[in-house]
């Protein structure tokens, strides 16, 4: 009896869960490829057009990592469900066994039986569900994977929830004073008092969820030559009482068409170009206000220019970095 209860269940860790384990390691495997494709063509340059880059997204690593998540639960819920009878079935086959060879023993089979059966019923009802279970998860599946966008369910307190990249600022001086681009599932409502509510959701280091609230006052999508970044959006926040000054904040929508929807919710307006008139006349003399103008945009490059990247400061390559620094050597 416990050699072929062991049999069986050594035969169920082979089959399922060594398959099992190899599925979660397609779907880690494509989850990371994934996220590093969407990094990637994030941290691009705003040089092309978000139109153009649109077509860059990367749809084949999103369908692969589709794919291998829902393979990946599918195959999760059947172990959950085959667990419940595997192991009942050896015992139910040793009862039968008992009965087909030990005829001596047929009070004791007689007394056997209906449990057996009640057993072996609730087994086959156990069984069943799995199967239509399966069916439904399956059919599930392809809904999802046929209409993936339909599919998506919306909070019904927020008007639009999706990802967003925060740009945060860390304090310092010089070299020290850094910038870094943080992912957040982002939710957005608005407000009776004309406000917007925009919510924060993040993950630390220990698995812990970190929670944001920003009251957004407006939105304006931000120029190409302002943000390294493409798809980005200025918001402008509502000070807080300690603050007393307005606080802006930049963010990056992971698409083109992803950005207007999120512009759309929060009223978000077109930036303004403003153009400054450099001659007075015909005659090619500067007036007065563009020589002005002009030393206050060379004041502000020299103040700002070793702090923030543009004409002093450009970010190079690491390899070709730590080689100069070898020849140095």
């Amino acid at each position: 009896m416990t050699h072929r209860l062991v049999r069986n269940l050594e035969a169920f860790r082979k089959d399922n869960i060594q398959e099992c384990k190899e599925a979660r390691k397609k779907y880690e495997k494509a989850s990371e490829k994934y996220y590093q494709s969407l990094e990637k063509i994030l941290s691009q340059g705003s040089r092309k057009g978000d139109r153009l880059v649109e077509d860059e997204m990367p749809v084949k690593e999103y369908g692969a990592f589709q794919q291998t998540a829902f393979q990946y639960v599918c195959m999760m819920q059947d172990i959950h469900s085959q667990k419940q009878y595997e192991l009942m079935e050896p015992i139910i086959g040793y009862f039968s066994d008992i009965t087909t060879f030990f005829h001596q023993a047929y009070d004791t089979t007689s007394s056997l039986k209906p449990f057996v059966d009640r057993v072996q019923h609730k087994v086959q009802l156990l069984r069943d569900v799995y199967l239509e279970g399966t069916k439904k998860r399956y059919d599930l599946k392809t809904q999802v994977l046929t209409k993936a966008q339909e599919m998506l369910s919306q909070h019904p307190d927020y008007k639009i929830q999706g990802h967003l990249m925060v740009h945060e600022r860390r304090i310092g001086i010089g070299v020290l004073a850094q910038s870094s681009w943080v992912r957040y599932f982002a939710q957005f409502k608005k407000r009776p008092q004309e406000s917007g509510l925009l919510r924060l959701i993040s993950v630390d280091g220990k698995g812990q969820f970190c929670k944001d609230f920003m009251l957004v006052k407006s939105c304006i999508r931000s120029k190409h030559d302002e943000v390294d970044r493409k798809f980005c959006m200025e918001i402008e926040l509502i000070p807080n009482q300690s603050e007393g000054t307005t606080k802006k904040v930049v963010v990056q929508a992971i698409s083109n068409n992803d950005r207007g929807k999120w512009m759309d919710a929060m009223e978000g307006k077109e930036p303004v170009y403003a153009v400054m008139p450099t001659r007075s006349d015909k005659s090619g003399v500067l007036t007065l206000a563009a020589v002005n103008g002009i030393k206050k945009f060379i004041d502000i490059v020299e103040e700002r220019g070793l702090d923030e990247e543009g004409v002093y400061r450009k970010p190079g390559q690491v390899n070709r970095a730590i080689k100069l620094m070898k020849d140095a050597i």
